[in-house]
This record gives structure tokens, C-alpha cells and sequence, in this order.
């Protein structure tokens, strides 16, 4: 449900987080990753298609729906003993596997929490090798093609269980009118 003003406007941030599936697409064992440092981003932009028309009482560009582009970018702890590093590290686009991954924008057993699921892949790798403290590695997950699950928008309904949503739906807060 809506409300009319938002319940998180005074937070320092999102508890945002990184799932990797240990199961099956059919059954997934989500694990938190908590190899995560710093921020995660999500990159969701949708192509700009112009619709080309001869109407000559058009007065502004008018466009139609296009495909979206979609990126999870973040750093995470290099650690090559930490079964988060190695899933994400194996995901490589050219000689690794895609992996069944979620974001979600609060932690799983949080009803409302909103994100993306589906086999990815990881395009970038990029490391630092700090004379001091912790190494950090880049990744930049992108939705895989022809895989067995593709990547979609999913919320969690009830704690524990992310299901596929349609994020252009929308229901308006309900409002009370008083006569008088």
C-alpha cells in the first residue's frame, strides 16, 4: 500500500544488499553478501524511442517505452577465500558462468523491500593493491543473455521471499473525506 509521505526521509541511508543463490533457480538459498564495501549502486535507465510521425499538430517530441539497461555496481573485500568473492569473481563475461544474483533496497526480511533477480554477469574486475589496509575489488553485474532466468523486478510480499512484481503498477494511499 501507499502512503502520502515517505516513511524513510530521515534515514542516513538504505540497507541495501547483495544476494547470491547457494540453490537452485527453482528453489534459491539466499545468502547475504557481506563482503560488500561502500556503496552499491543501481543503474536502471530506460532507452528514449521517439515516435517518428508526420502530425503536423504535434508541437513536442513524443516517446514510446524502450528497453531498460540495468547495472548493480559496487566494491567488495578481496578476499579469494570468501565464497561471496568467488561467486561474483566467476562471473566473468567471457570464460565464467552467469550467476542467479538479487538486490534488493532493504534486507530480505523486509516486507516492501523492492530490487532485481535474475543470472548475471560480471564485467568488471578491477582491484587496488594499497601499500596499507583492506584490498577492494569493482564488479558491475549486467543481465546475462540466454539463460534459464532473466532478470526482473521483484519485491518481497512476505519476510524471507522475494517474488516478481510489476513496478508500473501503482496504488494510490487511500484518503478519508469529512463533510461538514
Amino acid at each position: 500500500m501507499s502512503t502520502a509521505t515517505p516513511g524513510n526521509c530521515d534515514l542516513r541511508g538504505l540497507e541495501a544488499c547483495l544476494y547470491i543463490n547457494y540453490g537452485t533457480t527453482n528453489s534459491p538459498v539466499w545468502a547475504e553478501h557481506l563482503g560488500i564495501t561502500g556503496d552499491l549502486t543501481v543503474s536502471e535507465t530506460e532507452d528514449e524511442e521517439e515516435l517518428t510521425t508526420r502530425n503536423r499538430n504535434r508541437q513536442v517530441k513524443e516517446y514510446i517505452g524502450g528497453d531498460t539497461d540495468l547495472a548493480i555496481t559496487g566494491t567488495q573485500v578481496m578476499d579469494s577465500e570468501y565464497i561471496g568473492w568467488q561467486y561474483l569473481y566467476s562471473m566473468r563475461g567471457h570464460s565464467g558462468e552467469p550467476r542467479d544474483v538479487m538486490f534488493l533496497t532493504e534486507p530480505i526480511s523486509s516486507v516492501g523491500a523492492v530490487g532485481w533477480r535474475g543470472m548475471m554477469r560480471n564485467f568488471d574486475r578491477t582491484f587496488n593493491a594499497p601499500t596499507t589496509g583492506a584490498q577492494n575489488q569493482n564488479f558491475n553485474l549486467r543481465p546475462a543473455a540466454c539463460t534459464e532466468l532473466s532478470v526482473r523486478p521483484v519485491k518481497v510480499a512476505n519476510a524471507n521471499t522475494a517474488g516478481t512484481y510489476d513496478p508500473g503498477t501503482i496504488s494510490f494511499p487511500s484518503t478519508s473525506s469529512t463533510s461538514g
